[in-house]
């Protein structure tokens, strides 16, 4: 089963895996509130299948996620709350209640909230082109 949104690929197989591909690779996957939400949301939803016991996270194009969105935030989108007046949905939590392992396949970049996020996965796999960096103190 394959369901898409513009932002988050997901991938259900029938071997009991699950794979979502975060899908700006213009922005180098940055993490706009939309794709956090969708995110956090697809995790969760796939955890309450018994079927899915596993997820592979990855991103599209070069860069696993260069982090938050800063243009989204340097547009005056506000603080970091939710876009549709709901609290935004933390991606990293819901990793963390997600029923199995999670496997982040790390493509290229993993930056600051990217970095964040690839820490949140329960095992690591990251090809040669894959960059780690914490750039909260710049």
């Amino acid at each position: 089963m394959t369901t898409d949104t513009d932002l988050l690929l997901t991938e259900i197989h029938p071997a009991g895996y699950a794979v979502l591909t975060m899908n700006r690779p213009g922005a180098m996957n940055a993490l706009s509130k939309a794709l956090m939400n969708a995110l956090a949301d697809t995790v969760d939803a796939l955890g309450a299948r018994p079927e899915v016991r596993v997820i592979i996270l990855t991103g599209a194009g070069r860069a696993f996620t260069a982090g938050l969105d800063l243009k989204e935030i340097g547009a005056g989108q506000g603080s970091l709350g939710g876009t549709d007046g709901r609290p935004l949905n933390d991606p990293v939590a819901a990793i963390a209640r997600f029923p199995g392992p999670v496997i982040g396949a790390i493509n290229g970049a993993a930056v600051t909230g990217g970095f964040e996020l690839a820490l949140a996965c329960d095992v690591l796999l990251a090809s040669r082109p894959a960059r780690f960096a914490d750039t909260h103190a710049r």
